[in-house]
């Protein structure tokens, strides 16, 4: 699928980046368009809430197909609400991400003011 491959490309282009082969001035541009022309085109309005309610949507779908989808989208609406570190999260996902998925939701709910939702990763 083509989602799939697209999910894999720039998860590539997100390991470059952590890895320092290329910055953000380069990196931001270049998922920011991959996604949009692909079709994953987030609304100019998308904010941390609106992340944080993506996060929760992407967890609820086992279809594997739907949720490679979801998690596309979600990094675009990621990177149009301005958090590149969450729009990463999303590339890996819920099982990609591993710990690092339940400790970008406390990030976004500590940005936004709400208690975090595991204790035990504050």
């Amino acid at each position: 699928p083509k989602e799939e491959s697209l999910g894999f490309a720039l998860s590539e282009l997100s390991i470059m980046r952590q890895t320092g082969q290329i910055d953000d001035t380069t990196f931001h541009p270049l998922i920011t368009k991959a996604l949009d022309e692909a079709g994953y085109q987030a609304p100019d309005n998308a904010s941390l809430h609106d992340v944080l309610d993506m996060m929760s949507r992407v967890e609820k779908i086992r279809d594997y197909a739907q949720r490679e989808k979801r998690q596309l989208y979600g990094a675009a609406v990621a990177m149009k609400a301005g958090d590149a570190d969450a729009a990463f999260t999303f590339l890996d996902g819920p099982e990609g991400a591993g710990i690092g998925w339940d400790l970008q939701r406390n990030d976004l709910r500590d940005k936004l003011g709400l208690p975090p939702e595991h204790d035990e990763f504050a």
